[in-house]
């Protein structure tokens, strides 16, 4: 059995609805495209940050943005890391918080977190 899961997202900026198979990367932060699909919404540049890449390089990155993504009926705002090339799209476990959103390992898939939390809050 393979422990590699996927969501279905959409993504939405200046105009571009784009829907998009991300592969779920817990391990990671925050959500990451690539140099194309930031072309293709027309994100704009607003920072770069050092990062360490998968296969150890550390190297700068972009960090584009706002954009809106929306998955299981769930919806944010939050801006994204480019990486270079051609690199695959993931979402990371801070987006997947605050969608409100956790991988089911029994089912192997992202389901709704319908855990209620104290008072209504979320605790990242």
């Amino acid at each position: 059995m393979s422990n590699i899961i996927y969501a279905s997202i959409t993504l939405v900026h200046a105009g571009r609805t784009i829907p998009l198979s991300v592969l779920v990367n817990r391990s990671f932060h925050s959500l990451a495209l690539n140099e194309a699909w930031q072309a293709e919404l027309k994100l704009p540049v607003i920072a770069a940050k050092e990062v360490k890449l998968s296969n150890g390089e550390v190297q700068f990155c972009n960090i584009a943005g706002p954009l809106t993504v929306s998955c299981l009926g769930r919806e944010i705002s939050c801006n994204v890391l480019i990486l270079p090339g051609d690199t695959p799209p993931y979402l990371g476990s801070g987006p997947l918080l605050e969608l409100g959103l956790l991988v089911d390992a029994e089912k192997m898939e992202v389901v709704v977190d319908n855990t209620p939390s104290p008072g209504g809050k979320i605790y990242l």
